[in-house]
């Protein structure tokens, strides 16, 4: 069996991911990719790529001579689209990256849940000339850091302040309003397996406010129990399943962001791929563990049933 396990980007976090890789699958080889030579889980790793960890066409040529099982990333954003299409290269999965492509940018996730008939919120593109009416969130198209590229603006003077600072944020330099939606946050995390269906492994209420300056304010995250008794839990289902319909994603980890309004109403803000997002991960649930012991389980399964044929 393959067992050798390709890692992109190599931050603080990536070293804590890389341990827990060597404690349920000891015998693998850590490659790593990264542009920074020095970057802290460089260490950590048996064979190290020094060059751009989304650059897929050069991936595809420098990792043929590794016998690579799956490739994992700690980072949040495009990275996980990058990793999917790795995936699919090395035959782990036959994922849908155009459609995966589009849940890495706010406007177009919402126009996936608008042409899904799924619950979203009003968004459209703006510039610096936009003309504010009423109170609106303003936030990075793709974000290029979570959690500081959101805004409540209320005036000319919020926008014109907020507007410069979050195209700075964005990695396309777009910039997306949105209508306020009073509420609350949750973050769903769980993995995917063989046959589609996603198993919730730990859920969480975000601690988030805004600011009388505008500014978002994060502080951390509140566990809670997220279960079928929940009024919203069809809702969030019938969402969560599309999405891993039309993406054909399979045997990754995967967390989602919803928006639970006073109304009932529960909209899809964000998801993130393999282990992107908060360092709850770190911190406060091992969901790494939870999920190599997943994928071990698996792996001798399918072992076993090609052995037996």
């Amino acid at each position: 069996m393959k067992s050798n396990f390709l890692i992109l980007k190599g931050s603080h976090r990536t070293i804590f991911l890389i341990n827990k890789i060597r404690k349920y699958y000891p015998e693998a080889k850590i490659i790593l990719i990264d542009k920074n030579k020095s970057c802290p889980a460089r260490k950590y790793s048996n064979f190290f790529l020094n060059f751009d960890a989304e650059d897929f066409k050069k991936i595809k040529r420098k990792i043929l001579k590794f016998d690579i099982f799956v490739c994992l990333t700690r980072s949040s954003g495009q990275t996980g689209l990058i990793a999917s299409k790795i995936n699919n290269f090395i035959g782990f999965g036959n994922a849908n990256t155009k459609i995966i492509s589009k849940f890495f940018s706010g406007y177009q996730l919402t126009n996936f849940c608008k042409k899904n008939n799924l619950s979203y919120i009003k968004t459209s593109f703006i510039n610096n000339n936009f003309n504010i009416v009423s109170p609106i969130v303003i936030k990075a198209d793709i974000e290029k850091i979570g959690k500081k590229n959101v805004f409540y603006v209320k005036s000319k003077v919020m926008f014109t302040k907020y507007f410069k600072v979050t195209k700075k944020l964005s990695s396309n330099n777009k910039v997306l309003a949105q209508d306020y939606i009073d509420g609350s946050d949750i973050t769903l995390l769980g993995y995917v397996d063989n046959n589609g269906k996603f198993f919730l492994r730990r859920a969480y209420k975000e601690i988030n406010n805004f600011k009388n300056s505008g500014a978002i304010e994060h502080k951390g995250f509140a566990a809670f129990k997220f279960s079928k008794n929940n009024k919203r839990y069809k809702e969030i289902k019938k969402i969560i399943n599309k999405i891993l319909t039309e993406s054909n994603l399979r045997l990754v980890p995967i967390n989602f962001n919803f928006r639970l309004s006073k109304n009932n109403k529960s909209y899809l803000n964000e998801l993130n791929l393999f282990f992107g997002g908060e360092n709850l991960i770190e911190n406060d649930f091992d969901f790494i563990s939870d999920y190599l012991k997943f994928l071990k389980f698996k792996d001798k399964l399918i072992w076993v049933i090609l052995n037996f044929i």
